[in-house]
C-alpha cells in the first residue's frame, strides 16, 4: 500500500469516526415522540334510530336522545360522540397570514391587505355565523408538519422538519382515518403532500405537484377546475381544497409583490363562489397552515410565521361566543376536535387540542322528537368528549413512558375527576358555563405539559456521542500534533489501517445482521459503538507506544508564547466557548468576520521580514542602528502584506452587503432589501441585481483566465485546456441569462417560453460544469509538451514568457534520486537544443485547483441567483488575496525549501474562518427560515422523475456553497507559497536560498512523502477545527436541553453544523485525493518525456 493511500485511508477513517460520533449525538438529542397505536372509538346516540331516516330526509342530522334528562348516560357512556352536524369543506390556504384576512381601516393598503373582502362582507352581515381567529400554529411551520397538527391534534417533534420534502404515510389515529371507519367519506384536490401523508383514503383525489415554489398557479387553476363539480355532489362529509399560490407567490415575490394581490383577489373570488354553492347542512372552514415574514420565508417559529388565519361560516349560525373562553386566539390542534365534532367522529386519539365551542353549528330541534339536545347540552358533550379522550391519552402515554412526573399526572387527574363530578350533576346552562371554565383549563394544561416533556432526551446514546466525538477529535490531534515523523508512518502503517478496516466492516455486518434478524432491538446503537470500540482498540496501541514523544511534543506547544500563537488559540477558544450563548449565534456572522480580520491584523503585526531581504546597513547593524525596526517596517515586503491585507479587509466589509437578518435581531436591516418594495410600474423585468451578477461573473471568469495564460496553462488544445479556456464563460453567461429571463414579469415570460425551455440554460450549465470536472479528474494536468525546441520555432506561449531551463539530470534527481549529479556544464551546452519545452509546468497544480474553482463558481452562483451569487464572487475573491497573504508570510523563517510544505495552523484557523464566515457573506444564516429553497427549482422545476433527492441537493449545494468551496480548494495554502516564489519571486522572501524553489509546484512531486505528510496534517487540521465546531454546538445543545430557546436557536444551529461538518468531510478527502491524481499524472509526464528513464544528457523546459 503506498503511502499517499495509507495517509488518504486515515482521514478518511477519521472522518468516519467523527460522523458516526455526531450520528450518534442526534439520535439521542432529535428523537420522536412515541406515536401510540389506539384509536379514538365512540358510539353515535343510542336514542336516536328510531327516527333517524326523517331526520335524514331533511337532510340535517339532530342530536337527540329520549328520556327524561337527556345528559342521564354522558359519563356513564364514555365513548359517546354526538351525531354529525353538518358537512365540511376545509379550504387551505397555504401560508394565509392572519394579516391578509384581517380588514385593515387605511387609506393606502399594501399588496395583501383588505383583499379578502368576501371575510369582511360575511362577518358584517352575518356576525352570528363568521368567526375569524388568529390561528396559531406550532413550530416548524412548514407545511408537511402542520398537516400532521391539523388532522392528529397532535404537536410536531423538531426532528419531523426534516420530512417537509419526503412525506412519509401516517399511522397515527387521525381524522381521516376516523371518517372512513364510520363509513364517511373524504374528496380531496390541491397540494400532492396530503396523497403522501395518506394514501388511498380518499374517495376522490386530485393531487398536484407542490415543491415548484416558481408556479403559482397549476395547483389552483387544478382545484378550480374540480371544485365546482365536487360541491354539487351529495357523497362527500368532507371536501379538502389545499390552494398553494399564496405560499409561492411569498416565496418567490414577497407579500408585497403585485402577485400577492392577484393571487389573493384569486382566492377571494374562489370563497365567494363556495358561499354561493353552499347549501345549510356545510360549513365552510377557510385556514392557513402557517403565516409568513416579511420575505415569504417560514419554517421557523416567530410571531409572523406561526400567526395564521381561521375562518367558519355556517348558514345555520354558530354558537354564542360567550361560552367560549378563547377569545380570537386559538390554536391550530383546537380545529381537530371541532371538525370530529361537526362531523360526528370520534377525535383523533392523541389529539391534544380544544374544542372550539363558539365555532360550533347550532343544533335544530324537531317538534316530533320526545326531546333534544339544547345547544349548551351539545357543547358540553363535545367539551366532555374532549376532556375524556385527551386524558385517556396521558393515562395511556404515561403507562408506556415515565416522562411524565407523578405529581403533574395527580394534579391532572384531580381535575379531571371533579369535572367529572360536575358534568354528572349539572342541570343548567350558568353550570355548563363553569365546566367550560373549568374544562378549557385542564386540556391547556395538559397542552402545555406536554409540550415541556414532549421529547425526551436519549442520554445515554447523547453522552456517548458527546464521548465519541471528543476522543475522536483529540485523538486526531494527538496523531498530527504530537507525533512526527516515524511515529505518524507508524500511526497510518498499512498493517494498522488494514486491521481497522478489517474490524470496522466485520463490526458492522454483525450489527446489521443481529438487527436484521431481530436478535437485537437497537441495532444502530451496536453499530455505532462496536465500530467506535473497535477503532479505539488500534488508535490507544499507536498512542500508547508513543507516549514519550506525545508528551514532549505537548510541553513543547504549551510553552510556546508567541503573540501569534496565543492570539489564534484565544479566537479559537472563544468562537468555541461562545457557542453556549444564544446572543453569540444570532451575531455569530459579525463575530466572525471581526476573528477573521483580527487574525490577520495580528499576523501583520507579528510579521518581520526575513534579513536577507534587509538592507546591508540593517542586516549587519540590526542590534545597534535605533532606525533598524522603522526601516524594516517601510521595507516594501511589509508594505506588500499590509497592502494585501488592506485589500483582503475592504472585500471581507464589502460581503456585508449580502449579509440576511436573523428575525430575533433587533436594528437588523438586510443591506440588500430582501423584502420588495411595491412596485410603482407594471414592467417588473429590470432587476439590478443580474446585471451585478453578470458583471461579478465576467470579471471572475476573465482575471481567472488571464491568470492561467500568463503561467502557460492554457497552452495547447488538450481537452481539460479546451474545457478550462471556453466552458467558464458559457456557464456564467447561461447563469446570468436564467436569472435575467426569471426577472421578466410572469405573463411576458409565458408568452415568450415555455417552461421546459427556460431549463435549457441551467441544464447547460449542470452538464458544463459535470463534463468539465470529469475531464479534469482523468486528465488534470494543464500542460503543453513540446519535445524539442526546434520544433517550435513560431509558437508563441504568451506576453509574458518566462522560460526556466532544468537540465535532465537534475529531473533524474527530482524522479528517484538514485542517479548521482552528473555536471551541469557539460550537459547543458549539448542537450539545450534537444530539451523538451513544457508550458504550465512549474505551476502544474495550482493551475488544476484555479481550474476546479473557475468551474464552481459560476455553477454555484446559478443555484445562489442574481441577489447572491456576486457574494459567492467576492468570497472566492477573498479566499485569493487570504492566500497571498498567507504565501508571503510563509517565507518569514524559511531556511529550507521543505519548510514551505508545512503550513501553520494561523493559516488553517484563517482558513476555516473563512469558510465559516463565507456562509454568512452568502445571505445564509442558522435557521430554516433563511434557506434559499429557490434553488431546488433551477433546472429541476421541483420535479425530476418525481424524486426531490436533485431538489434537495441542489438546496444543499445553496446553503453549504461556502465550505464546499474552500473544502475543494484547501491544499491551495499548502501549494501556492510555491506559485508565488516562481511567478512573482520578489514577493517572495526567502533568507536562505535553495534550489528546489527555482522548481517551483514541482517541488511537491520532488518531494513527494513530505508534501504527503504536510497535506495529510493540513486535511486534520482543518477537519479538526470543523469537529470542534461540531463538538461545540453538540455540548451547547446539550446544556440547553430545556432552555427556552433551544428549539428556536440552539437546535438549528448544531444541525447546520453538523450538516456542515458531513459537506466538508467529502470535499476535502476528494481535494487530497486530486492533489494525488495530479502527482500521479506528472509521474506520467515524467515517463513520457524520457521512456528510457536512462538519458542523464537529455533537459527539457518548464515554462510558465
Amino acid at each position: 500500500m503506498s503511502k499517499f493511500w495509507r495517509y488518504f485511508l486515515f482521514l478518511a477513517w477519521m472522518s468516519y469516526l467523527l460522523v458516526c460520533g455526531v450520528l450518534l449525538f442526534s439520535r439521542g438529542f432529535l428523537l420522536r415522540r412515541q406515536v401510540q397505536p389506539e384509536k379514538s372509538r365512540c358510539i353515535g346516540n343510542i336514542y336516536c334510530s328510531n327516527f333517524s331516516s326523517e331526520v335524514g330526509s331533511q337532510g340535517i342530522e339532530a342530536d337527540c336522545v329520549s328520556g327524561p334528562s337527556p345528559l342521564n348516560h354522558l359519563v356513564g357512556h364514555e365513548d359517546l360522540c354526538s351525531q354529525g352536524r353538518a358537512k365540511v369543506v376545509l379550504v387551505v390556504v397555504d401560508a394565509l397570514k392572519y394579516d391578509f384576512a384581517y380588514y385593515h381601516s387605511t387609506q393606502n393598503p399594501r399588496a395583501y391587505e383588505n383583499r379578502l373582502t368576501i371575510l369582511k362582507d360575511l362577518i358584517v352581515k352575518q356576525p352570528d355565523n363568521t368567526r375569524l381567529y388568529k390561528f396559531i400554529a406550532d413550530p416548524p411551520t412548514t407545511t408537511m408538519q402542520r398537516l400532521k397538527g391539523l388532522t392528529t391534534g397532535s404537536l410536531p417533534t423538531f426532528i419531523d422538519i426534516g420530512s417537509n420534502f419526503a412525506s412519509t404515510e401516517i399511522n397515527e389515529d387521525n381524522l381521516i382515518d376516523q371518517l372512513r371507519s364510520k363509513g364517511k367519506k373524504a374528496v380531496f384536490m390541491g397540494d400532492d403532500t396530503w396523497v403522501g401523508l395518506y394514501p388511498h383514503r380518499f374517495e376522490r383525489e386530485y393531487p398536484f405537484l407542490s415543491f415548484n415554489v416558481w408556479d403559482l398557479d397549476t395547483v389552483d387553476e387544478g382545484i378550480k377546475k374540480h371544485l365546482q363539480p365536487e360541491l354539487k355532489q351529495n357523497d362527500w362529509d368532507l371536501l379538502i381544497a389545499h390552494f398553494l399560490g399564496v405560499d409561492h407567490c411569498g416565496h418567490r415575490y414577497g407579500p408585497l409583490h403585485p402577485e400577492m394581490t392577484r393571487k389573493l383577489d384569486e382566492m377571494n373570488t374562489v370563497i365567494s363562489e363556495i358561499v354561493e354553492s353552499m347549501d345549510n347542512s356545510t360549513v365552510l372552514v377557510v385556514l392557513g397552515d402557517h403565516g409568513m415574514t416579511n420575505t415569504g420565508d417560514h419554517g421557523g417559529e416567530s410571531e409572523a410565521e406561526v400567526t395564521a388565519a381561521l375562518f367558519i361560516y355556517s348558514p345555520l349560525g354558530l354558537l354564542p361566543q360567550s361560552w367560549s373562553p378563547k377569545g380570537g386566539v386559538v390554536r391550530q390542534v383546537d380545529l381537530v376536535p371541532t371538525l370530529a365534532t361537526i362531523l360526528g367522529i370520534p377525535i383523533p386519539f392523541s389529539n391534544l387540542g380544544s374544542v372550539i365551542i363558539d365555532s360550533l353549528p347550532k343544533t335544530v330541534a324537531f317538534k316530533h322528537v320526545g326531546s333534544t339536545l339544547q345547544n349548551w347540552q351539545f357543547a358540553l358533550l363535545s367539551l366532555w368528549s374532549n376532556v375524556r379522550q385527551a386524558m385517556t391519552y396521558i393515562e395511556t402515554y404515561s403507562s408506556r413512558n415515565n416522562e411524565f412526573t407523578s405529581d403533574k399526572l395527580l394534579s391532572l387527574r384531580k381535575a379531571f375527576s371533579s369535572i367529572s363530578e360536575k358534568v354528572k350533576n349539572i342541570a343548567n346552562q350558568e353550570e355548563f358555563l363553569v365546566i367550560v371554565e373549568e374544562g378549557s383549563e385542564f386540556l391547556t394544561s395538559l397542552r402545555v405539559l406536554c409540550e415541556k416533556v414532549w421529547v425526551q432526551f436519549d442520554t445515554y446514546s447523547m453522552t456517548w456521542g458527546l464521548i465519541f466525538t471528543f476522543v475522536v477529535i483529540m485523538v486526531i490531534f494527538l496523531v498530527i500534533e504530537a507525533l512526527q515523523g516515524d511515529e505518524i508512518t507508524f500511526g497510518v502503517s498499512g498493517s494498522c489501517l488494514s486491521f481497522a478496516y478489517v474490524c470496522l466492516v466485520l463490526c458492522a455486518s454483525v450489527s446489521l445482521l443481529l438487527g436484521h434478524l431481530s436478535i437485537i432491538q437497537n441495532s444502530e446503537l451496536v453499530f455505532f459503538i462496536s465500530t467506535f470500540g473497535s477503532s479505539f482498540v488500534f488508535l490507544a496501541i499507536v498512542l500508547a507506544a508513543n507516549t514519550g514523544a506525545i508528551l514532549s511534543k505537548w510541553g513543547n506547544i504549551s510553552k510556546s508564547k508567541s503573540w501569534l500563537e496565543l492570539f489564534w488559540r484565544t479566537i479559537c477558544m472563544l468562537s468555541l466557548w461562545a457557542m453556549a450563548s444564544n446572543s453569540y449565534v444570532i451575531a455569530e456572522g459579525q463575530i466572525l468576520s471581526f476573528f477573521l480580520l483580527s487574525l490577520i491584523a495580528t499576523m501583520v503585526y507579528c510579521y518581520n521580514v526575513p534579513l536577507e531581504e534587509l538592507s546591508g546597513v540593517v542586516k549587519n547593524k540590526i542590534s545597534k542602528s535605533r532606525f533598524a525596526w522603522i526601516r524594516s517596517q517601510i521595507h516594501p515586503m511589509r508594505l506588500r502584506t499590509i497592502t494585501v491585507a488592506f485589500a483582503l479587509a475592504i472585500l471581507v466589509r464589502a460581503t456585508h452587503q449580502f449579509w440576511k437578518c436573523r428575525d430575533e435581531e433587533s436594528g437588523c436591516n438586510n443591506q440588500l432589501p430582501s423584502e420588495p418594495s411595491e412596485p410603482k410600474k407594471k414592467d417588473l423585468g429590470a432587476d439590478p441585481n443580474c446585471l451585478i451578477m453578470l458583471v461579478c461573473m465576467a470579471l471572475w471568469v476573465t482575471f481567472t483566465r488571464m491568470w492561467l495564460r500568463s503561467c502557460g496553462n492554457l497552452t495547447g488544445y488538450s481537452i481539460t485546456v479546451l474545457f478550462a479556456r471556453y466552458t467558464p464563460t458559457v456557464m456564467a453567461v447561461c447563469s446570468g441569462g436564467f436569472w435575467v429571463l426569471q426577472g421578466l414579469p410572469g405573463d411576458t415570460r409565458s408568452r415568450l417560453f415555455k417552461p421546459w425551455q427556460l431549463q435549457i440554460l441551467p441544464w447547460t450549465v449542470y452538464t458544463l460544469s459535470g463534463v468539465s470536472l470529469a475531464s479534469l479528474i482523468w486528465r488534470p494536468l494543464c500542460v503543453f509538451v513540446v519535445k524539442s525546441r526546434n520544433q517550435s520555432p513560431t509558437f508563441s506561449v504568451t506576453r509574458s514568457e518566462n522560460p526556466i531551463p532544468q537540465l535532465y539530470n537534475q529531473m533524474k534527481q527530482m524522479i528517484g534520486g538514485k542517479k548521482e549529479n552528473l555536471n551541469q556544464n557539460d550537459s547543458t551546452s549539448s542537450s539545450e537544443n534537444s530539451s523538451p519545452v513544457v508550458y504550465g509546468l512549474a505551476t502544474v497544480y495550482s493551475a488544476s485547483f484555479v481550474v476546479l474553482a473557475v468551474i464552481l463558481v459560476p455553477a454555484m452562483g446559478l443555484l445562489l441567483g442574481a441577489r447572491w451569487s456576486p457574494a459567492l464572487v467576492l468570497c472566492a475573491c477573498v479566499a485569493t488575496c487570504l492566500l497571498l497573504f498567507i504565501s508571503i508570510l510563509r517565507f518569514e523563517n524559511v531556511i529550507v525549501s521543505v519548510q514551505l510544505l508545512a503550513t501553520s495552523w494561523p493559516a488553517v484557523v484563517c482558513w476555516s474562518l473563512l469558510a465559516q464566515y463565507a456562509f454568512y457573506g452568502t445571505g445564509h444564516q442558522a435557521t430554516f427560515s433563511s434557506i434559499q429553497w429557490d434553488a431546488a427549482m433551477v433546472g429541476t422545476s421541483g420535479n425530476v422523475a418525481s424524486s426531490r433527492f436533485v431538489p434537495g441537493l441542489l438546496v444543499i449545494v445553496n446553503t453549504f456553497c461556502s465550505h464546499i468551496l474552500m473544502g475543494l480548494l484547501l491544499p491551495l495554502l499548502l501549494i501556492v507559497p510555491l506559485t508565488l516564489r516562481v511567478i512573482r519571486p520578489q514577493w517572495a522572501a526567502v533568507a536562505v536560498g535553495d534550489h528546489d524553489l527555482s522548481q517551483g509546484e514541482l517541488m511537491i512531486y520532488q518531494r513527494e512523502d513530505f508534501a504527503y505528510r504536510s497535506l495529510t496534517t493540513l486535511t486534520a487540521r482543518y477537519i479538526l477545527l470543523q469537529g470542534v465546531r461540531s463538538l461545540a454546538c453538540m455540548f451547547s445543545a446539550t446544556i440547553h436541553a430545556r432552555h427556552l430557546m433551544v428549539w428556536a436557536i440552539f437546535a438549528p444551529k448544531f444541525i447546520f453544523e453538523a450538516v456542515s461538518l458531513f459537506v466538508t468531510l467529502p470535499c476535502v478527502l476528494f481535494s487530497f485525493a486530486f492533489v494525488g491524481r495530479i502527482t500521479a499524472s506528472v509521474e506520467s509526464l515524467v515517463n513520457y518525456l524520457d521512456p528510457s528513464n536512462s538519458k542523464p544528457n537529455k533537459s527539457f523546459d518548464k515554462r510558465r
